[in-house]
């Protein structure tokens, strides 16, 4: 979309300003990340990472660069017209680019769904960014892709929208490789930060991220709010012949 360039300022302060972008892996606690991020906005805005708007995540970054717009299933799954959707990004950007004129710190946003981007659509984004004076860099965590399949597994049964037969006929393969090389070959090497996800688990998800943006101050002042909890194995099979 090219409609950002109307959003667009002028580059200020002194030396880099970075804009930091978690794309998740998927099924690597983002729900987890961005809900315990965003009841800690105030607290964060005050120690000097602006996590911008008012949501939870920040979807509407998908509507307003992703390659999909609001055609992507985030939106379309959910009942929202491409209009609507396209229409609330444009907001969002705008309020963003508000925010991020009158604060010298950091901004920190949250979406899996920009785990997947084109060259283009990823060009775009660092576009936007950088004309309101920010260098993005991107964070991802990777997940083995048969413990992501098999977290997503768990989630699709729980929720009851898909069975075990459904889920092992046609596994969801999350491989981290493609997608990260595509934000490499367009940011560096030097702006995508990629940490391990069975690591940042055992010290707290919301933490390690905070850590891995320079902040490892923060991560003891973040409350992780665990968002999910999976099912056992006999919770699963008692769920599956309940769809």
């Amino acid at each position: 979309m090219r409609w950002f360039r109307r959003a667009q300022g002028k580059p200020g302060g002194q030396g880099p300003r970075h804009a930091f972008l978690h794309v998740g892996m998927p099924k690597t606690a983002t729900t987890t990340i961005q809900t315990s991020l965003a009841r800690a906005r105030p607290k964060l805005k005050s120690d000097g990472v602006l996590y911008p708007g008012s949501e939870i995540d920040h979807a509407l970054l998908v509507a307003a660069f992703h390659q999909r717009g609001g055609t992507h299933f985030r939106f379309t799954d959910a009942g929202e017209t491409v209009e609507a959707a396209e229409a609330r990004a444009v907001q969002f950007v705008e309020r963003m680019t508000r925010e991020a004129a009158d604060f010298d710190g950091s901004l920190l946003l949250s979406t899996e769904y920009l785990f997947w981007m084109t060259d283009d659509a990823t060009r775009n984004l660092d576009a936007y960014f950088a004309g309101i004076g920010r260098t993005l860099r991107v964070v991802c965590y990777v997940r083995h892709p048969v413990a992501s399949a098999t977290s997503l597994l768990n989630q699709e049964v729980k929720m009851g929208k898909k069975t075990l037969d459904d889920m092992l006929a046609d596994p969801p393969w999350h491989p981290p490789r493609p997608p990260l090389e595509r934000w490499m070959r367009v940011l560096g090497p030097d702006r995508v930060i990629v940490r391990g996800f069975e690591a940042a688990v055992k010290s707290g998800p919301t933490g390690d991220l905070l850590s891995s943006i320079g902040r490892p101050d923060l991560a003891d002042r973040v409350t992780e709010e665990r968002a999910n909890d999976s099912l056992s194995y006999a919770g699963m099979l008692l769920s599956d012949r309940m769809v």
